[in-house]
């Protein structure tokens, strides 16, 4: 279990999921934090973003779950191709919301802090990055 849990993999994943939950969570709960502030300009588009962000970490969650921490201990694993498509998909999508993220944040009218607008960047490109190395992943053939 210990040596899933510490898999580079499973650590990058946890930390984008982590990420993007806590900025859907902040840009709906803290009205104060300047995700919020930087969403609440773009209306009920920003609610719509960050609920997509936490519907995309509910899946990444569960895919974490089921199949890295908790493996064949007590499910049955997903196929190895619909996984990978899987990942590819959900770690795309995370990055595109980030970088959706930076151009509300970007706005004119928004007075948000540059370290808001460089995390959104860096947060995209890095997740784009897991997107990318997930996609060139040796996998075994069904």
């Amino acid at each position: 279990m210990m040596r899933r849990f510490f898999n580079h993999a499973t650590v990058a994943k946890g930390l984008v999921l982590t990420t993007m939950t806590c900025t859907a969570m902040l840009s709906l709960f803290a009205p104060a934090s300047l995700t919020a502030v930087a969403a609440d300009k773009s209306g009920s588009f920003g609610d719509f973003l960050a609920y997509v962000g936490l519907a995309l970490c509910a899946i990444g969650w569960g895919d974490v779950l089921v199949n890295d921490l908790l493996g064949r201990d007590l499910f049955v694993r997903m196929n190895q191709q619909s996984r990978h498509k899987l990942c590819v998909l959900l770690y795309s999508g995370i990055a595109a919301l980030y970088a959706i993220f930076t151009f509300a944040a970007l706005d004119w009218r928004v007075n948000t802090s540059w370290i808001l607008i460089l995390d959104y960047i860096l947060v995209a490109f890095f997740t784009a990055v897991l997107a990318v190395s997930i996609a060139m992943e040796k996998r075994d053939k069904p």
